[in-house]
């Protein structure tokens, strides 16, 4: 008995009159692809905000194995804010998979509380600001949903000379998020900058979700959705 298939030499598929015993299928094994979000604020009008960005254990992170997860620790606490001010937050997004990727969209599910700065308002120089700001990121208000999304780190982004910049500050060559290398993670941030409005109400915890809507290959081609 043989070890290794050799097969007939011919793989160009179907073949009449070829036995059955001697017919086959080829299958390529995909690597898990597996990003996972964080969101912190990083600054409230202008100020800092210090300790909220993540600390991360990977030590029991196993890719392909029972615990695909990393453990990531940072302050949940509420941080107060008034009505008027602007919040930066950043979304950072680290790669656990065993496969290369990019971040096809990225949406941000605004609360009420909070307002996507745009042109049409009472602008103020901080508003001003922070509408360039976030122009830079690429995020554009979905009238539909009310939420924003942004593409600027897809592989087939129509904004590469935004997104060169982005990878810029962040001592990127580009926007792929390499895989899991065994000892740390991957990521790329993106920031946005939201405004407190009147619905505010005080003593009331305003949260703010945002979620990956599209996972690209290193080809730049659509895959499904992470295995969490």
């Amino acid at each position: 008995i043989q070890n290794q298939y050799e097969g007939n030499g011919n793989d160009n598929g179907y073949i009449k009159g070829q036995e059955d015993d001697d017919d086959f299928e080829r299958l390529i094994i995909e690597k898990p692809f597996d990003l996972s979000l964080r969101k912190y604020i990083t600054e409230i009008d202008g100020a800092k905000t210090m300790g909220r960005t993540p600390d991360i254990d990977v030590s029991k992170l196993i890719p392909n194995g029972s615990n695909t997860t990393a453990r990531y620790v940072h302050s949940k606490e509420p941080v107060s804010v008034k009505v008027g001010d602007i919040v930066e937050y950043t979304i950072r997004v680290y790669n656990e998979g065993e496969a290369d990727g990019y971040i096809g969209k990225i949406e941000d599910i605004l609360p009420e509380e909070l307002t996507f700065p745009t042109q049409d308002m009472s602008i103020t120089e901080e508003l001003k600001e922070a509408i360039e700001y976030n122009a830079g990121y690429g995020w554009k208000l979905n009238t539909t949903t009310g939420n924003i999304e942004t593409e600027i780190l897809s592989k087939n982004t129509d904004l590469d000379a935004m997104q060169k910049e982005i990878c810029k500050e962040q001592n990127r060559e580009n926007a792929l998020i390499k895989a899991f290398d065994g000892s740390k993670l991957d990521y790329i941030d993106v920031k946005v900058k939201c405004l407190v409005n009147e619905k505010a109400t005080p003593e009331e915890k305003i949260t703010n979700i945002a979620q990956i809507n599209k996972y690209e290959n290193e080809n730049g081609e659509e895959v499904n959705p992470d295995r969490d």
